[in-house]
């Protein structure tokens, strides 16, 4: 299976009012990034968070006209998309018309693959430097966070290998996981 790793910038983190301003993917060694004017102002807290401003995205399109949807759209039919947390970066793709079929969390893999409870937090930072990841890159960044979401994706691809023991169903066992309630 194609693999898509996956993530949004948002408005806030309010699955029901907030979208997306900046959306960033990495597909067969290609990552694509750009930025969005969302249908409400970007808050002061994200902006806090993000360095992006409501004047940096006053000029640009909506996500839901642009060649990044349609391009999405056609790659989700057919590979499965990973995201850290990903109920929430699908949340935000759905509400602007993006389908997504399959996908890993890699959150929830964490969290299963964790079964000592030995990693006292889980987000994507946090793991970043729990697990010494030497990547040179600014958080709050989709793409950024797209660097930092593929290297997590491999040392978890392999301790899923370690703990199933069978080549072939990783990606599924993964699935599997990812589906399943917190």
């Amino acid at each position: 299976m194609n693999l898509i790793f996956l993530d949004t910038e948002t408005t806030g983190i309010n699955l029901l009012e907030d979208y997306l301003f900046q959306v960033c993917y990495s597909h067969n060694g290609k990552v694509i990034y750009e930025y969005f004017k969302p249908s409400i102002p970007i808050s002061i807290k994200s902006q806090s968070i993000t360095h992006v401003t409501n004047k940096m995205v006053a000029d640009k399109n909506p996500f839901k006209d642009s060649q990044m949807k349609s391009d999405l759209q056609d790659l989700l039919k057919t590979n499965v998309l990973v995201a850290h947390n990903a109920a929430f970066d699908i949340c935000m793709i759905n509400k602007e018309g993006v389908e997504v079929p399959q996908f890993i969390c890699t959150f929830k893999v964490v969290k299963y693959l964790d079964d000592e409870c030995l990693i006292p937090e889980y987000n994507l930072q946090y793991l970043r430097y729990f697990y010494e990841l030497d990547i040179d890159v600014d958080a709050h960044d989709a793409k950024s966070d797209v660097i930092v979401l593929e290297a997590l994706f491999n040392i978890l691809y392999k301790k899923m290998l370690q703990k199933i023991n069978d080549p072939e169903n990783v990606i599924a066992k993964m699935i599997e996981v990812s589906i399943q309630p917190f």
